[in-house]
């Protein structure tokens, strides 16, 4: 158990240059909350436009800060506004930013990408607002060529609901994915992208131009293998937790008082491969057992030093297998 040994005890083990956080697409649980009235309108919205804001709101997968928004479906964290492609590609292992007009490390989101129309129909646009620690952007209305909702065609509507701090969760919800008329042929899914790339290879594709992929009332969960640090008890106070991993799966956290170069010698300087990593996983001192949802809490408890500032990156590690993915590094200061 995590404990005060901890502040003589730091950097552990070692971190190998390994895939990084584990992403899932995955059917999910989601309420839509139509932001429709109530949420800011991205002006100028249109045929392969893009649009920037800056967040309060974010987590591991779509981190706070400006963010953009492009017609054709698709969110780009950590940028300014530029590209808004329209013509949609699958989401690959090797995938990253530069498939959509962005720097290869920015994290993409895509939950409907596709050449979209955001302009024309009755209350046709992209609308976005942060509620109760959620940010919640929404497409409405919105049309798809070769018909575009500028022509009277019909239009869809879906949101992306990012669940701010935490171990980190992004819902994307469909209640309407159904052009119909002229435009049936792009109906739920058929032609669009939907999936998430990590900017470093961290990626994961729900479906690629599949015909009914994205029924109306569709509800998918974004999810990645990921720790989160809190002082749920004030001053001094520390709690830690994983989430994510593999079911009833092990982790094995790595901690040191020293930031340095991710992910090739983070703690120690040095690098090992996955098979001397094995022999270290002997008798590691901060090494626990995921649940059958794959999560793990630690604390919380007090009595450590206020100010101190702990680096952090923790290990998946299935049932009867080796480590196969790490969290992104975290840095946390006990308040």
């Amino acid at each position: 158990m995590l404990s005060k040994s901890l502040i003589s005890a730091f950097a552990v083990c070692f971190i190998v240059a390994a895939a990084s956080a584990q992403v899932t697409v995955a059917p999910g649980s989601g309420t839509f909350i139509d932001i429709s009235t109530s949420g800011t309108a991205l002006l100028g919205a249109g045929d392969d436009s893009a649009h920037g804001f800056t967040s309060t709101i974010g987590n591991d997968l779509l981190p706070a800060g400006p963010i953009v928004v492009t017609s054709n479906g698709y969110i780009v964290a950590g940028a300014l506004p530029g590209s808004s492609i329209f013509s949609n590609s699958a989401i690959t292992a090797t995938s990253n930013g530069t498939q959509f007009g962005y720097a290869a490390t920015n994290k993409v989101l895509c939950p409907f990408w596709d050449d979209l129309y955001a302009s024309g129909a009755p209350n046709a646009t992209l609308y976005w607002q942060e509620i109760a620690g959620m940010l919640i952007i929404q497409w409405q209305n919105v049309g798809a060529y070769p018909t575009s909702s500028a022509a009277g065609g019909p239009g869809a509507t879906f949101q992306v609901q990012v669940i701010g701090g935490g171990c980190g969760q992004i819902n994307m919800i469909y209640p309407d994915a159904t052009f119909g008329g002229a435009q049936a042929a792009n109906d739920n899914g058929a032609s669009a992208t939907v999936g998430y790339v990590g900017g470093a290879g961290a990626n994961g594709q729900y479906s690629f131009d599949t015909a009914g992929s994205i029924p109306d009332g569709t509800s998918l969960t974004v999810k990645a293998f990921a720790q989160a640090w809190s002082s749920p008890l004030g001053i001094g106070s520390i709690q830690y937790n994983v989430c994510n991993g593999a079911p009833t799966g092990n982790y094995q956290l790595c901690l040191t008082l020293n930031a340095g170069a991710f992910p090739n010698g983070w703690l120690y300087g040095i690098d090992i491969g996955l098979t001397e990593l094995q022999g270290e996983l002997g008798a590691p001192i901060f090494y626990g057992t995921l649940n059958g949802s794959g999560a793990a809490q630690v604390g919380p408890f007090g009595g450590l030093p206020s100010g101190l500032t702990l680096y952090s990156v923790t290990f998946n590690i299935p049932v009867g297998s080796v480590p196969t993915v790490h969290t992104s590094p975290a840095a946390y200061t006990i308040p």
